[in-house]
This record gives structure tokens, C-alpha cells and sequence, in this order.
């Protein structure tokens, strides 16, 4: 015996876009709505609307973290902004030396101090 077929209101749209934007994963979603996997996909395939409600939930979700994030970075908080910094604005967490270095080494005999010379620098 077939289950009735699920009618996609506005409302189940709302909630499915909610869950999406939540995280579940398409199975969870298909589990709520008390159909399997296969019949969610079948359902995706027939009904364009299902796949626009979990792309616009998953945008909306990571528009709100974006957000929360950058005001937390606004804010100054260190960690807000290194997670910034390496996920949005592509720089990595390891220090990157931009300059090369080149060593001479050059060996200049020192003077020794007389006695007296001595002495005196080590009063100063």
C-alpha cells in the first residue's frame, strides 16, 4: 500500500527550509516528513520548489553566522577574528615572512684593551 503523496504547501516548504538551515541532512529531513530517502529525492526531482527551500534555508543560515561572526570581529574578539581571517578573507594561520634574509659573515679583529683601557670600562 502507497502512502499518500505529500502535499508541499508553503508552510511545509517554510519548515523544510528551516531544517536545511539548521543543518539536518536530507535524510533527517525526509525522516520528519515521514518519508524515506528515496521518495524525498523522487519528490525533489517533481517539485523545484523542494530544492530552492533547502538552498535558501542553507543561505540564510550561513548569512546569519557570517553576520554574528563579523560583528563579533567588530567587536574585537581575537578568536572572531582569526576565524575571519583564515575562512573569509583567505589568509592562513601561519605567520608568512614576506622578506628574504641574506647573512655575510665578516670577522673584524677587536682591539685588546690595554690595562688601564680595561679598567676604565669596567668602571663605566
Amino acid at each position: 500500500m502507497r502512502k499518500p503523496k505529500i502535499n508541499y504547501t508553503k508552510r511545509k516548504l517554510e519548515e523544510i527550509e528551516k531544517l536545511a538551515g539548521l543543518g539536518l541532512t536530507l535524510p533527517m529531513i525526509a525522516s520528519w516528513l515521514g518519508i524515506s530517502k528515496s521518495g524525498f529525492e523522487k519528490n525533489r526531482k517533481r517539485d523545484p520548489r523542494i530544492d530552492e527551500a533547502l538552498d535558501r534555508g542553507r543561505a540564510l543560515a550561513q548569512e546569519a553566522v557570517a553576520d554574528a561572526l563579523f560583528n563579533k570581529a567588530l567587536e574585537g574578539d581575537v578568536q572572531a577574528i582569526k576565524w575571519w581571517e583564515m575562512t573569509r578573507a583567505g589568509r592562513s594561520g601561519k605567520a608568512q615572512s614576506e622578506t628574504k634574509h641574506t647573512h655575510y659573515v665578516v670577522e673584524i679583529p677587536a682591539p685588546i684593551p690595554s690595562g688601564e683601557e680595561w679598567e676604565q670600562r669596567v668602571k663605566e
